[in-house]
């Protein structure tokens, strides 16, 4: 009766976080996911399941799926993995989540056999920047000695701006400018930080506004 109860309480306090927490082997097949899922993307735990891992990766927003590939060797070197990405809900909308990962389990050798993940939505955070900017979870881990600070007023004006979610066009009309400026900042932006998606700018922003602000 105990078990039970217990049972019945975890499950309803997994459903009510607002959170993905998710289980894979070394093989990257799911072993067990929350029922949250239903809530945070709107599939069940086993059409998300039957998706498998490979296939539900695919909803990750194309521009953040290079942070995948710097997964492997965090956790080889025995770090934990974060970072912000976007994920496709299953209405098609892209959501923000704060995405953590760890190894859960370890081989005999010492090599990972299982990881945990928690995925945040963070949608409703990532509108505020008075709030998101006091995240500290980055997609790149920026060494502030090799970084290009001869980052530009403008540059960062628009980096603000895209990192509070505004599109090219919105952040063109509200500085004046013409999306074809917008745009050709924001490339410098890229070519100066050596990143290539918009979740890494974002996170640069989050993780240097205040020294960005100062200069």
């Amino acid at each position: 009766m105990f078990h039970k109860l217990l049972d019945k309480i975890l499950k309803d306090v997994f459903f009510s976080l607002n959170e993905i927490i998710f289980i894979l082997n070394s093989s990257h097949k799911f072993i067990w996911i929350n029922t949250a899922c239903i809530k945070v993307l709107g599939f069940t735990q086993e059409e998300i399941l039957n998706l498998g891992y490979q296939n539900f990766i695919l909803r990750i927003h194309p521009s953040d799926l290079q942070v995948l590939a710097k997964r492997e060797k965090l956790f080889t070197d025995g770090r934990e993995y974060s970072a912000i990405i976007r994920l496709k809900h299953k209405n098609g909308r892209y959501l923000w989540f704060k995405n953590i990962g760890k190894v859960f389990k370890s081989n005999p050798d010492g090599s990972p056999s299982q990881f945990l993940f928690v995925s945040t939505d963070i949608s409703d955070i990532m509108k505020n920047h008075k709030s998101s900017k006091f995240l500290t979870l980055t997609n790149h881990k920026f060494d502030t000695d090799f970084i290009d600070f001869s980052i530009t007023k403008r540059e960062t004006e628009i980096l603000q701006m895209i990192s509070e979610g505004y599109p090219g066009k919105q952040i063109a009309d509200k500085l004046n400018i013409s999306f074809h400026t917008v745009r050709t900042h924001r490339n410098n932006l890229m070519k100066k930080l050596n990143i290539n998606c918009t979740a890494a700018l974002v996170n640069f922003y989050l993780e240097h506004a205040n020294h960005l602000t100062r200069n």
